[in-house]
């Protein structure tokens, strides 16, 4: 899509780079726990994922709130419930990157913005591709405390781990 990043083959080919770490802008695994090592240091970092904000928007939104030390009022949280939606972000052409010029991006190999359903990328493996990707998984974030809600099986567990303070 973005005309200016190399190409990268079929969509196993780019699980593979991906994985290993040799897209362009680098090694995923290497940003995440960069950040989340961060915490330790910092003392005042906020994580949260899109799982978790799917799950329970408003409980996000109000927990960046309290992050922010910016409370909202109860019509302000519903507002930007209205605004975060994956709908609304979808529609909007500040956020779904139909604004970027053609020069750019090439709006004919796809979207930015696909459904929105957890763990809906899973349905782009196939039983290799999903063995090697939790293989490698495991490997690279073995030392992360994280939990990941990438399907709904999951959601009701994770829904309880998500402390109410910041993480």
């Amino acid at each position: 899509m973005a005309k200016f990043l190399p190409e990268v083959g079929s969509f196993p080919q780019f699980l593979n780079r991906f994985l290993e770490g040799t897209l362009h802008y680098g090694c995923w695994f290497d940003h995440f726990k960069g950040w989340t090592r961060q915490k330790a240091t910092m003392g005042n970092l906020l994580h949260i994922s899109y799982e978790e904000m799917s799950m329970d928007i408003h409980g996000a939104i109000k927990r960046v709130s309290s992050y922010l030390q910016t409370p909202l009022l109860e019509d302000e949280v519903n507002n930007c419930v209205k605004h975060c939606s994956f709908s609304s972000m979808q529609d909007n052409k500040m956020v779904n990157y139909t604004l970027v010029s053609e020069d750019i991006m090439d709006h004919n190999k796809g979207s930015f913005m696909r459904k929105g359903k957890i763990g809906d990328w899973k349905n782009m493996f196939t039983e290799d591709l999903n063995q090697y990707f939790n293989k490698v998984l495991e490997s690279k974030m073995v030392d992360s405390s994280l939990e990941f809600a990438w399907d709904e099986r999951h959601e009701e567990e994770t829904l309880k781990q998500i402390p109410l303070k910041n993480i």
